[in-house]
């Protein structure tokens, strides 16, 4: 798996093979400034929506994405294109592993737990007209929490290993653009405002 970006203290690090992918290649032909600001926006939204790295990875679906296109694009309405899109898919394709599948689909359960624990009325009725929901039954939930955490802690471990040994490809040598060394002479960061 190649890292087609990093994310360093609020910069985008481009690999330069990166552009080479026709989709994510596009976005950055199709700025004809100098400056690629726009080419810069869009990349970052594609990143930072998608990268396993990304600070805003702990956030939920629809708010993730609001909160990054008003940071990125200073306006929560601006939409995708089809361009960004496609090249969303690439980027996930590229980048996501079955274990980091894995990650994210445990990662959308809690969330549904967080919802259910949100939600829960202990005044609620079943059809009987009994309650439907316990303290005990509240409690007991609670206390498998802990475990839940712990053993997602775990999985994000995992993955974070198997992303730094990956990095490190062939007799764990460390490539020219994974040494951070020796990027100097490139030119491939970008500031995130």
């Amino acid at each position: 798996m190649a890292r087609l970006f990093d994310i360093e203290k609020n910069k985008i690090v481009l690999n330069p093979d990166v552009l080479a992918i026709p989709a994510i290649g596009k976005i950055w032909k199709r700025d004809k400034t100098k400056d690629k600001a726009q080419a810069i926006k869009e990349l970052s939204y594609i990143v930072f929506l998608c990268d396993f790295h990304s600070p805003y990875k702990d956030l939920r679906g629809g708010e993730k994405e609001r909160l990054i296109r008003k940071d990125i694009f200073e306006d929560s309405k601006w939409k995708p294109d089809d361009d960004i899109r496609k090249a969303i898919d690439v980027y996930i394709r590229n980048q996501v592993t079955p274990s980091m599948r894995l990650l994210q689909s445990a990662k959308i359960a809690i969330e549904k737990v967080s919802e259910w624990f949100e939600k829960v009325d202990l005044a609620e009725e079943d059809v009987m007209g009994k309650l439907k929901y316990s303290a005990n039954d509240v409690s007991r939930n609670l206390k498998e929490i802990g475990n839940i955490v712990k053993s997602l802690n775990n999985l994000e471990k995992q993955v974070r290993l198997e992303l730094e040994e990956s990095n490190a490809r062939g007799n764990n040598e460390i490539g020219y653009f994974e040494d951070p060394d020796e990027t100097d002479e490139i030119d491939s960061t970008f500031e995130v405002d």
